[in-house]
């Protein structure tokens, strides 16, 4: 039998598995099995749904086979009952034998509501094929539901987007601007009643009511004479059977009701409610399941196949549309078992934390349903929404492959014979398969070696966006053209990218400040947005940049911070700091952060070479008069070949000192010199974002497995979050213009201006919209620079690091800078 401990004993080698054993393990011995449990509805009025869910768990677990030649149990399959009172039962019965791992369930939201604290509490994991509730993950913007718990995952929609979709559907379809919602207080049809509502009244149309049943109710009359009250011209009703039999079979004797537009949702999408003869010609709303030639990648099954045998297996085709979603769910359990496993002898540990550890890092994976990744709060599925209509209550599935309309969040269509009311509009840059974004990047001069990874990790963002539907429908295309740092080439480059036949519609990098103004005035007279690949304190300011969308604090912000904690944490004794820096935006913009700094917590500057280290220039008299200067800090913005030499130089003649810079000055690949243990020693990067697998955020986790999956042999760089969190902002403010159906260049400026974008943990969170003061992003980091992490030869598959490790453990925020009143550059070239 397995024992749950509260330690893991006679653990291999660390990395070899997943998990730290805070949450017990579990232990299978020899003979014995893996085992996991189907909690679904499998009697009553909703079986429909939960065997169809419990079927498709049952083939994923035969179609799996043994993990590390163990067998797997399902067992006897549990009873949700649809309800909270059968949820909690059978949950307890679960958590009191802790042999059990993880549960595949519960069909019903209510149930999952009362079930999964108790399978949070106990460390085990529940993934559910058809939860949709919002309040069982998140609103999807960062807040967690009401009965979120740790431990939750799914692979069912979030019905924050069905109820979009209906939304959606009604208004820009049908071309109704009334409508009502019924519901039954149940937390999956009360919040997905509430999600179409929400949806419909921000998309202009009026709610004209908006009320419940009760579960058990058989007189649907009153309820309906309430909502033929308001006149709506549609009736959303997302709720179960039998009730939902009632509501169609009586709407037709109810005065008002007659010629009012009925619509339902997954609830009542099954073989035997859409046989009604009610029901012809009513839309549904659910899980888009034409699922094609996908191919669940840890079973190697594809849909038709897990169909074809389904039918064969069971005597019929599934009655409800998430047994798909199940088969996912419990592959993907069994991939985290497997992850989070080792041997111990004849006997495998399981790690309770370890499985969690890895559902929480799914990211790309393939499974019948598509292309699945897990977010913070559990939510799994690509959230692709279809509307149906039944055209034959003889014929279910003919009728369930009407589809009259799709959605998803990276945007919706029409289908069949339904014409959508209101299109995309576009112009420059977007065609009605392409979206062209541009990047203005320096491949051949001074930071050729850090922008070449920029741009390696936005080509592998975009690429990942495009493997998973693009956005809007459409693909997106990335233009690069290389500057080489050369001010009258990046202006030339720059008419390709305006080019109204061949151009592009944003701007997705524009490598150095010099540069980014030398086109910033034209910029606004085209209408293009431009990410700059340079942090200008200039660029906030709407008379400079108006047009520019920076990404990350400021050359100045980030001054203020790092020579504030360097000061006050690492320094020893009084700071005495040297200045130097080349001229120009770039390096006199971190001068004057360091003197703003220096002023206000009164350090005494011995040594300002601000603007006189110069590319290509002799640096012999700067490095002689920083040795000369008694500093025992030093604040340096340039190049890293430049940097090298003032470092070096100065180093080989005895001097010490604390030393950080602006980010750009850095490369972790200097470690691969002589000068690593002396950067070491010294040294301390400064940066807007996370070095290379630094944290356990979202955005690292997604960020790493992707670049692992797509550019595995590249070496490691801590600049590949700098290019992807350019992408991520220029994917987030495209989708947001997508929403709103407006790609031309004056609606992605538009969406820019009105976005807030969500870094994920990567960088600080970054907003367009209030005043420049309010929205400028002033948090930064810094990084201890250990030699010994570093090496040469590591490649993106492999993880690693390259010896820049956090301190602080996240944001610096320097009280100054938090005090600064923006109100222009810091520095401001004459």
């Amino acid at each position: 039998a397995t024992t749950a401990a509260p330690t893991t004993t006679a653990a291999p080698e660390t990395g070899a598995y997943l998990g730290d054993g805070s949450l017990g393990e579990v232990r299978v011995d020899d003979g014995e099995a893996i085992q996991i449990r189907s909690l679904n509805a499998i009697s009553g009025d909703v079986a429909f749904l939960g065997i169809p869910n419990e079927n498709g768990i049952r083939m994923a677990v035969e179609d799996y086979g043994q993990i590390k030649g163990f067998d797997v149990d399902l067992g006897v399959g549990m009873d949700d009952l649809c309800s909270a009172d059968g949820g909690q039962a059978a949950a307890s019965i679960i958590v009191a034998d802790e042999d059990i791992v993880g549960v595949i369930g519960t069909s019903c939201s209510g149930a999952a509501a009362a079930a999964s604290p108790l399978i949070s509490e106990a460390g085990l994991v529940m993934i559910s094929g058809s939860n949709t509730s919002p309040s069982l993950t998140s609103d999807l913007a960062g807040t967690a539901g009401s009965n979120y718990k740790t431990g939750y995952y799914r692979t069912a929609h979030n019905d924050l987007y069905q109820g979009a979709a209906a939304a959606d559907f009604a208004l820009n379809v049908l071309g109704v601007t009334t409508a009502a919602a019924i519901h039954d207080g149940d937390p999956y049809t009360e919040g997905l009643a509430t999600a179409f509502t929400d949806a419909f009244e921000a998309g202009g149309g009026t709610v004209t009511g908006f009320t419940a049943v009760n579960k058990g109710d058989t007189d649907m009359v009153p309820v309906l004479t309430e909502i033929a009250a308001g006149a709506p011209e549609m009736l959303f009703f997302p709720i179960f059977q039998p009730e939902g039999d009632f509501i169609v079979q009586q709407a037709g004797d109810v005065s008002g009701m007659g010629g009012v537009i009925l619509m339902a949702a997954d609830g009542l999408l099954n073989t035997n409610f859409l046989a009604v003869a009610e029901t012809e010609g009513m839309y549904f709303s659910g899980p888009d399941v034409r699922y094609g030639s996908n191919a669940n990648q840890s079973t190697g099954e594809t849909a038709a196949d897990v169909l074809a045998d389904y039918n064969t297996e069971f005597g019929e085709a599934p009655a409800a549309p998430f047994w798909a979603h199940s088969y996912d769910a419990a592959a993907l359990l069994m991939d985290a078992i497997d992850a989070a496993s080792y041997m111990d002898g004849d006997t495998l540990v399981i790690d309770r934390a370890g499985v969690r550890e890895h559902l929480n890092g799914v990211s790309g994976y393939d499974g019948l349903i598509g292309n699945l990744s897990c977010d913070a709060y559990g939510d799994c599925s690509s959230s692709k929404i279809t509307v149906i209509q039944n055209v034959d209550t003889a014929d279910y599935e003919g009728s369930t492959a009407n589809v009259v309309f799709e959605y998803a969040p990276t945007g919706s269509q029409a289908g069949n014979d339904v014409v959508a009311a209101a299109d995309i509009i576009y112009d420059y840059g977007v065609t009605e398969d392409t979206i062209r974004v541009g990047a203005l990047a320096d491949l051949s001069g001074v930071f050729a070696p850090l922008v070449i990874q920029i741009m390696d990790a936005q080509q592998a963002y975009w690429d990942m966006v495009n493997e998973n539907g693009g956005i809007a429908g459409r693909q997106v295309e990335l233009l690069v053209e290389d500057t080489g740092y050369d001010v009258p080439t990046h202006l030339e480059k720059y008419e390709i990218m305006k080019d109204e036949n061949n151009g592009v519609v944003f701007i997705s990098q524009s490598t150095g400040s010099p540069h980014t103004s030398a086109i910033a005035e034209d910029a606004v007279s085209d209408g293009l947005g431009i990410i700059p690949l340079s942090w200008y304190s200039g660029w906030p300011d709407p008379d400079f940049g108006q047009n520019i969308f920076e990404s990350g604090t400021n050359y100045c912000y980030e001054a203020i911070n790092a020579v504030d904690y360097l000061a006050n944490n690492v320094v020893e004794g009084d700071a005495k700091l040297a200045i130097l820096t080349y001229p120009g935006e770039y390096g006199q913009d971190a001068a004057a952060g360091a003197k703003i700094a220096a002023e206000a917590l009164g350090i005494e500057i011995v040594y300002d070479a601000e603007a006189q280290v110069v590319p290509g220039a002799d640096q012999t008299p700067v490095i002689s008069g920083l040795v000369d200067s008694g500093a025992n800090f030093v604040w340096i913005t340039a190049s890293p070949s430049v940097f090298a030499e003032v470092f070096g130089g100065a180093v080989a003649q005895g001097f010490e000192a604390v030393w950080s810079g602006s980010l750009p000055t850095y490369n972790y690949m200097l470690l691969a010199t002589g000068l690593a243990p002396a950067l070491d020693a010294y040294y301390y990067q400064s940066g807007y974002y996370l070095t290379w697998n630094a944290g356990d955020s979202e955005g690292m986790t997604n960020m790493v497995a992707e670049l692992q999956a797509r550019i595995p042999d590249k070496p490691l760089s801590d600049v590949y979050t700098t290019g992807w969190t350019a992408a991520m902002a220029t994917h987030q403010i495209l989708e947001a213009a997508a929403a709103a159906g407006d790609l031309t260049r004056a609606g992605v400026i538009a969406a820019a201006n009105s976005t807030d974008i969500d870094y994920q943990g990567l960088a600080a969170n970054q907003s367009y919209s209030g005043t420049p003061n309010e929205n400028i992003v002033r948090e930064s980091y810094i990084f201890d620079i250990q030699a010994d992490l570093f090496d040469a030869e590591a490649t993106v598959a492999g993880g690693g690091s390259t010896g820049s490790v956090l301190m602080n453990g996240g944001p610096i925020l320097s009280d100054v800078t938090a005090a600064h009143v923006y109100d222009g550059a810091c520095f401001k070239s004459e």
